[in-house]
């Protein structure tokens, strides 16, 4: 992993007030943080006061430049601790930072799900109703023409398997589906019961259109979602939904 090299820090503007016992009379006289572990009193890494000297109630912390090379990849506490001018350490205030890998490994054979109903990666056009059933949403697409279209991005070219989700409502129906405006097949069925139909499909480096048409003459299936399977793919590539 390579985690981003450098965090700004931000730390708050802090008083004396609720960090020591006297409060009243004392000033800030030294700061430090330290990254998960507490390695004790006076022993983190010194912060710098804003105005260059820790000498007030209340004090601001100039920025940090955070070097985060050696920590892993998700969340990390940074703690800070103030020391007032009678040589007494505060209580630990604590705030959260997150470190990201920029160059993320990749899932060659990954599968990538897309849900009808989410209009980020689908579209469907003149359907009759979004629906929920036994904890499945869905699209029911009707009797009146409609059609959903998916988006999907893929890295390069290649072979794919596409897995779709759908049911009738006990009458046989039966939809066209077309990559790239190329018809690669149908899906028909005479169920009320989910099933899962794949087809083979190659996909074009960039944007590719996936769509479930009115082309065969009966009544609309209502869709679940489609599954865009790498690991039928011949040039082993990932893919991701725009």
């Amino acid at each position: 992993m390579h985690p981003f090299r450098t965090a700004l820090l931000f730390l708050f503007v802090l008083g004396t007030r609720g960090l020591f016992a006297d409060a009243n009379s004392t000033k800030i006289s030294a700061a430090e943080y330290f990254v998960d572990t507490d390695p004790g009193e006076g022993s983190g890494t010194a912060l710098t006061a804003q105005d260059g000297a820790f000498d007030s109630e209340v004090e601001s912390i100039a920025l940090v430049d955070l070097n985060v090379s050696g920590l892993a990849v998700g969340p990390h506490l940074i703690g800070i601790r103030y020391k007032d001018d009678n040589n007494t350490w505060g209580e630990v205030l604590y705030q959260t930072i997150h470190v990201y890998d920029p160059n993320p490994s990749i899932d060659h054979n990954a599968t990538t799900r897309l849900e009808a109903e989410d209009s980020n990666v689908a579209n469907a056009s003149s359907h009759q109703a979004i629906l929920t059933e036994n904890g499945t949403t869905y699209v029911d697409l009707g009797p009146n023409g409609a059609k959903i279209t998916f988006n999907y991005n893929s890295f390069s070219d290649l072979n794919r398997t596409l897995r779709i989700r759908f049911k009738s409502k006990g009458q046989q129906r039966a939809m066209g589906v077309f990559v790239n405006n190329v018809k690669i097949g149908t899906i028909n069925s005479s169920s009320s019961s989910w099933i899962v139909s794949s087809l083979n499909s190659n996909l074009l480096i960039g944007s590719n259109s996936i769509e479930i048409r009115d082309s065969e003459n009966t009544d609309e299936l209502d869709i679940d979602w489609l599954e865009i399977d790498g690991s039928a793919s011949s040039n082993s590539s990932a893919g991701f939904a725009t």
